[in-house]
């Protein structure tokens, strides 16, 4: 029935399992849940194997990761601070056109037409514009 899946944890909204080992992966997650004094859990027998329940309403969230992506400051020669170059700054973009035809004529189609005929429609307006 579960086509060799195991469960391994259950929280209020997830069933958590693996096709590999167990042992090892609820060894580490008991490990981690350990070191966690904001997340409630308890193993459980089910079905003859033990199962992790987790509660983690009161949990603290983690800080966001440091992106890899960044610039970091750079020292020059000087020894002064410098970020990363700043992108070049383009034209503003233009302000959106307005819809033209009056609005009753809008409306009648938009009520009128089925969706996937409107929607068609548009792009093609889109695309002439």
């Amino acid at each position: 029935m579960t086509a060799g899946l195991t469960p391994l944890c259950i929280t209020g909204t997830k069933l958590y399992g693996t096709w590999g080992d167990p042992a090892q992966v609820r060894a580490e997650l008991l490990g981690w849940l350990e070191t966690r004094t904001d997340l409630w859990h308890g193993v459980e027998e089910v079905a003859g194997a033990p199962l992790i329940r987790v509660d983690g309403r009161r949990a603290e969230a983690p800080e966001h990761p440091r992106s890899r992506h960044r610039a970091e400051p750079v020292a020059d020669g000087a020894g002064a601070d410098r970020s990363a170059p700043a992108p070049a700054a383009g034209p503003a973009p233009a302000p959106p056109r307005r819809r033209t035809g009056p609005p009753r004529v809008r409306r009648l189609v938009r009520d009128l037409l089925p969706p996937l005929l409107t929607r068609a429609l548009v792009r093609t307006l889109r695309r002439s514009t």
